[in-house]
C-alpha cells in the first residue's frame, strides 16, 4: 500500500500503460472513494454503486492515453463517476420506473445534472448533519460533499462539475448560507462547526 501513496499520478498512469496489471494500482487508490461519491450522488445500493464504478474504471482504462497530466488523477476520475451517474439516471428516466425516487426528483437531479446525497457514508459524524445536506438543493449537496468530504479545491470541483471556479465559489458560498441557515432553523447549531 506503501508504493500508492508515494506515486504521482503521472507515474501510476505510465506504469498502467506499460504494464496492464499495474491499473489495479489505480484502481485500488480511488475505488473507496469513488464508491463513496457515486453513493451519495446516486442514491444506489453499495453493490450497484460498486458496480457503476467498476463502468468508470473500464471507461479510465479505455482512455489512459487521454489522460491530460495538467489535471489530478482524482479529479479525471470523479469527473467520469458523475457523467457515468448522470447516464445512469438517464438510462433510468428511459425505463420504467422501478427506483425509490420520484419523477419530479429526478428530473430535478438530470436537468441540473448535480445530483444529492442521501447517504454521507461513514465520514458524515452526525445524521443530524446528514438530514440537513438532504434537504439542500442537489447543486448545494454535491459541492458541499466534493469540498468538506472529498477535500477537492475549487479548480478541482470546476474540472468534475464543468463550470468555471468562480461558479463553484458562489455555489458553496450560497450552499454554505442554506446549510447555516438551516442548521439554526432547527436548533442544530453545534452543526455549524461542520464548514469550518
Amino acid at each position: 500500500m506503501r508504493i500508492i501513496i508515494l506515486m504521482t499520478d503521472v507515474e501510476l498512469i505510465r506504469r498502467a500503460l506499460k504494464n496492464p496489471d499495474d491499473y489495479a494500482l489505480i484502481v485500488e487508490r480511488f475505488e473507496k472513494p469513488l464508491i463513496r461519491f457515486a453513493k451519495s450522488l446516486s442514491r444506489l445500493s453499495h453493490e450497484d454503486a460498486e458496480d457503476l464504478i467498476q463502468q468508470v474504471f473500464l471507461k479510465a482504462y479505455d482512455h489512459l492515453n487521454d489522460f491530460d497530466p495538467e489535471l489530478k488523477l482524482s479529479t479525471w476520475l470523479f469527473s467520469i463517476a458523475r457523467n457515468e451517474v448522470i447516464d445512469f439516471w438517464r438510462r433510468q428516466k428511459a425505463r420504467p420506473k422501478q427506483n425509490e425516487l420520484d419523477e419530479a426528483q429526478l428530473d430535478q437531479i438530470l436537468h441540473e445534472e448535480s445530483t444529492a446525497s442521501e447517504d454521507m457514508d461513514k465520514k458524515l459524524k452526525s445524521q443530524h448533519v446528514q438530514k440537513l445536506l438532504d434537504l439542500l438543493q442537489p447543486n448545494y449537496r454535491e459541492v458541499l460533499y466534493l469540498h468538506y468530504f472529498e477535500e477537492k479545491s475549487y479548480d478541482e470541483i470546476a474540472d468534475i462539475i464543468k463550470s468555471p471556479p468562480g461558479t463553484v465559489a458562489a455555489l458553496i458560498s450560497r450552499a454554505k448560507k442554506a446549510f447555516m441557515e438551516l442548521a439554526q432553523r432547527t436548533g442544530d447549531d453545534k452543526l455549524l462547526t461542520f464548514l469550518r
